[in-house]
């Protein structure tokens, strides 16, 4: 199997020798041995599209499909509407990027090697999912909240959300509880594994999950719109010691709404969301962060390098 080094050798393409600059250097930190056998694997299915510099002209860099050729595998550069929509969510989700960043359609389309018109679509649903706001005439921007805004909608969700648990104390199902107890086993795992973007995913959906145990859609709906509009606020305003508070927080709450104790329940939950607001506010003025190209390229070699890996796997029957 070659290895990066000597494959990036032989490769003209800018995009592939970035992409594997990038696995190589992921390498160094974190699990070197992982990620070292990514960037060979990864090597080792380029390989056949490699061609020495003064050679015949090789087809267009490949991303992420593979077909059969020559009993060989051929990997296309196919960036569709998915794919950027999970690069850019992972993204914005990490909280890398500051407040009001601009997230123009040029720029996204230059990046991503596609049209504009595909880059207004994935924004516009990045904009439905509240992960951005997209505004008439200027474009799509990072949520950028004004401390007054912070608490409003944390005022909102505190009565609402202290409303629901009180209600659930008096009627969850065994398997509800049993529903809740998993979610926040699998909360606390995520954390201990160090995989923020999971456990931020699994934090939001554990007010989505309580919502939606009431059987009320205007609940529902109402917990959506407000969690989501707080998600990007943790997602970049919360450290990690932070997020181990509130993880304990939900074990807190799920063991209130499992012994049937209705005032502690939502004594908990409104502490809880107290304690989520108080946490922002030390650091709602921050605004310093990388480049827009730096924390997507990272991303993208995360989002591609999976997908690549997972179509060359061997299918088990």
């Amino acid at each position: 199997m070659p290895t990066a080094s000597v494959f990036l050798s032989r490769v003209e393409d800018p995009f592939v020798v970035s992409l594997f600059s990038f696995l190589s250097s992921r390498s160094i930190v974190g699990n070197r041995a992982r990620w070292a056998q990514n960037c060979a694997q990864l090597a080792s299915f380029y390989a056949p599209l490699a061609r020495p510099r003064s050679g015949r002209r090789r087809p267009r860099s490949p991303m992420l499909r593979m077909e059969a050729r020559d009993a060989a595998p051929v990997m296309l550069r196919v960036m569709d509407e998915e794919t950027i929509h999970a690069i850019l969510s992972r993204v914005l989700l990490a909280g890398r990027l500051p407040g009001g960043t601009k997230l123009g359609e040029h720029r996204l389309a230059e990046i991503f090697d596609v049209s504009r018109e595909r880059i207004r679509k994935v924004l516009h649903r990045l904009g439905h999912e509240r992960l951005i706001e997209v505004v008439k005439n200027r474009g799509a921007f990072t949520l950028a909240p004004d401390p007054n805004e912070i608490r409003v909608i944390f005022e909102a969700r505190r009565i609402l959300e202290g409303g629901i648990v009180a209600h659930l104390a008096d009627t969850l199902s065994p398997d509800q509880v049993a529903a809740l107890r998993d979610h926040v086993e699998r909360e606390t795992e995520a954390l201990k594994t160090g995989d923020r973007q999971t456990w931020l995913k699994l934090s939001a959906e554990f007010h989505f999950l309580l919502a939606s145990m009431t059987g009320n859609p205007l609940i529902i709906q109402q917990a959506r719109e407000l969690v989501g509009r707080t998600t990007m606020l943790v997602a970049f305003y919360e450290n990690s010691a932070a997020a181990q508070c509130g993880c304990a927080e939900h074990r807190t709450i799920f063991r209130a709404l499992a012994s049937g104790e209705r005032a502690k329940a939502s004594r908990m939950m409104t502490t809880h969301l107290a304690m989520i607001e108080t946490r922002l506010r030390p650091m709602a003025c921050v605004d310093v962060g990388p480049t827009l190209e730096s924390v997507i390229a990272e991303f993208m070699g995360d989002v591609i390098g999976g997908a690549a890996l997972r179509a060359a796997a061997p299918q088990v029957a």
